[in-house]
């Protein structure tokens, strides 16, 4: 009965784990507020293999944008979002990612070894951004 009791706690406590990154607020962007506008799951960064985030700006102002990644486990960020968030000037593009061959990212969020992660793309309004995975 202990055994099933500890087991259960173990779960619940990995359950909210889990749930940490959709619940808790969005952080701030260099001092900006943010909102959370895409969930993005596998998140890799693993030898030559990495995750890349390009975010285009589809309105007439500058906008504030950061990526914030979780391990699979979710639980606090892997990353600094803030510290690695770049303004994205009117119809411009910035990519996010860790670094890999061939690729310069814009930002290098700054990730250590991961596999099955997930992050979430944040900026400072929820308008203007084109959507990666459109929706019917």
């Amino acid at each position: 009965m202990a055994h099933m009791l500890a087991a259960l706690v173990l779960a619940l406590a990995l359950s909210s784990t889990t749930h940490a990154q959709i619940n808790s607020p969005p952080p701030t962007l260099m001092g900006q507020a943010s909102h959370h506008l895409y969930s993005v799951p596998g998140v890799v960064h693993a030898g030559s293999l990495a995750t890349f985030f390009s975010c285009t700006n589809t309105t007439d102002n500058a906008i504030r944008v950061g990526v914030e990644v979780f391990g699979p486990g979710g639980g606090a960020p892997q990353n600094d979002a803030s510290a690695t968030s770049l303004n994205v000037s009117p119809s411009g593009t910035a990519m996010f990612g860790s670094t890999a061959a061939g690729l310069s990212p814009d930002s290098n969020i700054a990730i250590g070894l991961i596999s099955k992660g997930s992050a979430r793309i944040l900026a400072g309004t929820m308008n203007g951004f084109t959507d990666p995975n459109p929706r019917p």
